[in-house]
C-alpha cells in the first residue's frame, strides 16, 4: 500500500529483539517530527558568521566568473554558435545565484 517507514532504533526493539521498523502512524510521524524540531537551538550570528565557507572575495569572484560565463554564453547565441544543453542550463541558473549572493550577504 506504500506509506512511510521508520527505524525505531534500539529504544524500540521488536518482540524477538530485532530493530523495530515498521510502518509510521499519524501518531508515530508526530512524535518523530517533535523529537526532531527538538534537536534544533537558536543560532547567534556569530556561529552563522562562523560557519560561511566563503568570505565576500570569494563570493565576488564567483559572481565576476558566473557573469563571465553568461557573457560568453550570450555572445555564443548572438553569433549562433552551437551551444550544449549543458551551457544553457548553467547560463539560467547564473542570475538567480548572484540574486541569491546579493540578497544574502549578510544573512541575518
Amino acid at each position: 500500500m506504500g506509506g512511510f517507514i521508520y527505524d525505531f532504533g534500539r529504544a524500540h526493539t521488536g518482540p524477538r529483539g530485532q530493530p523495530a521498523i515498521r510502518i509510521l502512524l499519524v501518531s508515530d510521524l508526530l512524535d518523530v517530527l517533535s523529537s526532531w524540531r527538538a534537536g534544533f537551538g537558536a543560532i547567534t550570528a556569530k556561529q552563522m558568521d562562523d560557519r560561511s565557507k566563503a568570505d565576500t572575495l570569494a563570493k565576488v569572484l564567483t559572481c565576476f566568473q558566473a557573469a563571465h560565463l553568461v557573457v560568453r554564453f550570450l555572445a555564443w547565441v548572438g553569433q549562433r554558435l552551437p551551444v550544449t544543453s549543458l551551457e544553457v542550463s548553467t547560463a539560467g541558473y547564473i542570475p538567480w545565484t548572484i540574486l541569491s549572493y546579493y540578497f544574502w550577504r549578510d544573512k541575518v
